[in-house]
């Protein structure tokens, strides 16, 4: 992106080298809402320990904020909401314990943040939490439907995090935030050749 003249040379030290860039810094609209929904999910509040904080609309905003309660967030934040009570309803029914969030990881020079170690059929798992409208999408890199070209793009994720836990299992939890009714909890399969490829 660099090179592109698609990122700032400055942004880019800090991002990836001083790594002191504020992790929410640019974050899109979309991204923001999955930063929250991930907190209301599991309790991260992300490698700079800053709690996400929901988008109100202009009648909330008013609001004593001490007053204010999920029917005075934007609808899309009252749906995460709805998303997250329903993610934990899920992992109560599944048996799924989570152990520790937001857990930072460094092997062999390569490095990542871990969303969930869970329990989960009596092993330690890890879960990576997506909140998504592209849940059916199977053309866009993006989408969930798992075609040929989505599962190299989410392979990449998926591998540098299962490298890095020791191979533990990993999981996608994908939820739509376009409703109330769309989940997927996907196990990634990996081997030898795989891992050499993504190392």
């Amino acid at each position: 992106r660099y090179l592109k003249k698609e990122l700032c040379g400055v942004v880019l030290e800090s991002k990836y080298l001083k790594k002191d860039y504020p992790r929410n810094a640019d974050d899109s609209p979309l991204k923001k809402l999955g930063r929250y929904f991930e907190f209301l999910v599991s309790g991260s509040t992300g490698r700079d320990d800053v709690r996400p904080e929901p988008e109100y609309t202009d009648a909330g905003m008013k609001k004593d904020p001490r007053l204010r309660t999920e029917e005075d967030m934007l609808k899309p934040y009252q749906l995460a909401h709805k998303n997250a009570r329903r993610v934990k309803a899920y992992f109560k029914l599944m048996k799924i314990k989570i152990i520790e969030v937001n857990v930072h990881y460094e092997r062999g020079g390569l490095e990542g943040t871990i969303d969930i170690i869970a329990m989960y059929r009596g092993v330690r798992v890890v879960i990576d939490v997506k909140y998504s409208g592209l849940i059916h999408d199977k053309w866009d890199e993006l989408g969930w439907q798992m075609s040929d070209h989505q599962l190299v793009f989410h392979g990449v994720q998926a591998h540098q995090y299962h490298y890095l836990a020791s191979g533990i299992p990993f999981f996608f939890l994908v939820v739509s935030n376009t409703n109330e009714d769309d989940i997927l909890f996907l196990e990634m399969e990996f081997n030898d050749f795989g891992r050499e490829q993504h190392l």
